[in-house]
């Protein structure tokens, strides 16, 4: 079964190089809508590093949560962020790691009760968790992005 979720994760992760390739750089921290494409590419940068780290403690991008973390917004300040070739390598070297540790992970340990009480009452083990950011959490941004795309052609 993990085999499976994790093909649906690498088609996210496809999918975002796919959407971001022909946005320009200049453009790529443009909000448009509430939402620019740095700001998405970003926070799914951080979702594949919380992955890694609900599966074996291996988050490394404690910088970007700031910037990136659930409920957040685009910073109107265009310095803030990484360049468009940062953030995409980076989703890139998360979703490499995130997959691997849950690849990796113990069943014992994907059955645990999440360590975060607020999120429980949606996810009460880290494998409903993992699954969610897996599966759902990517493809719900990337359409954000595809209608970023749409709208900024207007």
């Amino acid at each position: 079964m993990r085999e499976h979720l994790l093909r649906l994760y690498a088609a996210s992760l496809d999918q975002a190089r796919t959407l971001a390739a022909d946005i320009p750089e200049q453009d790529f921290r443009r909000i448009v809508h509430g939402k620019s494409p740095a700001w998405l590419i970003g926070h799914l940068g951080v979702g594949s590093d919380f992955i890694a780290d609900l599966c074996a403690a291996q988050g490394r991008l404690n910088d970007w949560m700031p910037l990136f973390a659930p409920d957040t917004q685009p910073a109107a300040d265009n310095a803030a962020y990484p360049d468009r070739q940062t953030l995409l390598d980076t989703l890139a070297e998360r979703h490499e790691t995130a997959a691997r540790l849950f690849r990796e992970a113990h069943e014992e340990h994907l059955a645990s009760e999440l360590p975060m009480p607020e999120w429980r009452e949606y996810f009460p083990t880290i494998a409903d968790a993992v699954i969610y950011l897996l599966v759902h959490h990517e493809p719900y941004h990337l359409g954000q992005l595809q209608q970023w795309k749409q709208a900024a052609k207007a």
